[in-house]
């Protein structure tokens, strides 16, 4: 009996690949003599059938270059501002790619997926209670979202071993990046804000660069507590030093006060059950704590309670423009006030003092909300909260729940909770910088729209995804050698 097996375009040999790509091309050159316009379409339809045999781990490496290097090119090489948004269609062709193909199944992958597809209904029924721009809802979607996307395309088509190991160098040597870069700024153009690393020309690029940089202190910390000779401990611990004089630099203070939680979590993920080990750990961190804001002035203001309190004012004001607003409506509270309708970055697009001239966003039409507007004029008409973003009405998590109310921040938070619940074990440092980088953004969350900055998501993407799977091999290991392992102490 002849059997004939049913070949799938995502399973193509070299062989068949080849000769594709060279009937294609004579096909498309043969059509472009009486019909160029049907021989462009059918060369993009060629490139889209073979950038799909590229695999997810490589759209989802690309999308991270194109989120850290976008600006700096764009800056120095006079590129197209729409390069700044090349990120968006590599994160949905990771994920696109990685749903298409046969992989076993992780209940994680599910999680998300199931997760991305409940917050794009959402968002839908939120916009058809609330009116607006037809893009809203996609792109509010697209910008909490993308993420989640890069983070199910690892999970659900992990890379082999030695690619895992490859996109750690890879994003080790990206972050190092913006180590000599901050280091000429602040020597050629000065401090604060000038020092924004390759996110050059971005508003907030000092403070983005600065955490993306504590990113890395956090990764070259774990890989010192990890390393069992004394010279890697040195040498890993006094890389992460240096890493943290990016956001010193840049006057990044709301990113180090993040970061200072997240690295006690870490220390304390490497801890073993002893309690001479929090005797003599304890202080030795306290000590460099408060080295720390003892010899960088700037950051004893993150301690002043006086100036903390008045802060605060400025965000629980704002908070208090959205749920007043919510109020009006029952249905505003489980299905917010419509993307973009609070102070969301998709939000802010509408904001013509926010969008840069020129800037390809303005093409999108986008007409700020009146509670926008409101909580904007709020926000600058008092010097104080104008003076750190951190004092805004801006935040993440007020965004979410203005947008898509109680039912979109719980969605949200179900999704983050599946990824900190699978990053199970701390036998593998890879798994304690993937629940760090969690506890840092989720608290930047907070003080401004971290949570939707490309470049800083991207990157905590990036790291959970192999957290994620690293995490998974450890469960493997563990079931297959079923003996007793030693195990730290491992924050759930």
């Amino acid at each position: 009996m002849l059997i004939i097996k049913r070949t799938s375009i995502l399973h193509l040999s070299a062989f068949s690949r080849a000769i594709t790509l060279v009937v294609g091309c004579l096909v498309m050159g043969i059509t472009s003599v009486k019909a160029p316009a049907a021989a462009w379409g059918l060369f993009g339809t060629l490139i889209g059938l073979l950038l799909l045999q590229v695999p997810a781990y490589t759209w989802a490496s690309a999308a991270f270059l194109a989120a850290i290097l976008s600006r700096f090119f764009v800056d120095i090489a006079f590129v197209h501002p729409i390069l700044n948004f090349l990120h968006f269609p590599l994160a949905m062709g990771a994920a696109l790619v990685a749903a298409m193909r046969d992989a076993p199944q992780r209940s994680v992958a599910q999680s998300i997926a199931v997760g991305c597809i409940a917050f794009l209904l959402l968002s839908f029924i939120s916009w058809a209670f609330n009116a607006g721009e037809f893009t809203r809802p996609l792109l509010n979607w697209l910008v909490l979202l993308e993420p989640f996307l890069i983070i199910y395309a690892l999970v659900r088509m992990p890379p082999s071993r030695g690619k895992h190991t490859f996109l750690w160098k890879l994003i080790l040597a990206i972050l190092w990046v913006q180590f000599p870069l901050a280091i000429w700024q602040a020597f050629t153009l000065g401090l604060g804000d000038y020092v924004q690393g390759t996110f050059i020309g971005m508003g907030a690029g000092a403070h983005v660069a600065g955490g993306i940089a504590l990113i890395g202190t956090i990764v070259c910390v774990a890989r010192g507590l990890s390393a069992t000779a004394l010279s890697r401990k040195l040498i890993w611990l006094f890389c992460g030093i240096l890493l943290f004089i990016v956001p010193v630099l840049g006057d990044a203070k709301q990113a180090i006060m993040a970061f200072l939680p997240a690295l006690f979590l870490l220390m304390l993920t490497f801890m073993r059950l002893r309690w001479t080990t929090f005797v003599i750990v304890l202080p030795v961190l306290a000590s460099a704590v408060l080295g720390i804001f003892l010899y960088y002035p700037p950051l004893q203001e993150s301690v002043n309670w006086g100036r903390i309190s008045q802060g605060l004012l400025g965000k629980m004001q704002a908070l208090a423009v959205i749920t007043n607003n919510m109020s009006d409506n029952p249905a505003c509270w489980l299905f917010g006030l419509g993307p973009g309708n609070s102070v969301s970055r998709v939000a802010l697009m509408g904001m013509e003092d926010y969008l840069k001239g020129g800037s390809p966003l303005s093409q999108l039409g986008l007409k700020a909300a009146p509670i926008t507007r409101e909580i904007w004029e709020m926000t600058f008409s008092d010097w104080f909260f104008s003076s750190s973003s951190v004092w805004s009405g801006i935040s993440s998590w007020f965004g979410l729940l203005g947008d898509l109310g109680l039912v979109g921040l719980a969605l949200y938070l179900w999704m983050s909770w599946k990824l900190w619940h699978n990053l199970k074990g701390c036998r593998k440092w890879e798994i304690g910088v993937a629940k760090a980088v969690l506890v840092m953004a989720g608290l930047l969350g907070g003080m401004y729209s971290w949570l939707e900055e490309p470049g800083f998501t991207l990157t905590v993407a990036l790291i959970v995804g192999l957290g994620l799977i690293a995490s998974g091999e450890q469960d493997a290991s563990a079931k297959d050698h079923n003996r007793p392992q030693f195990i730290p102490i491992c924050w759930r």
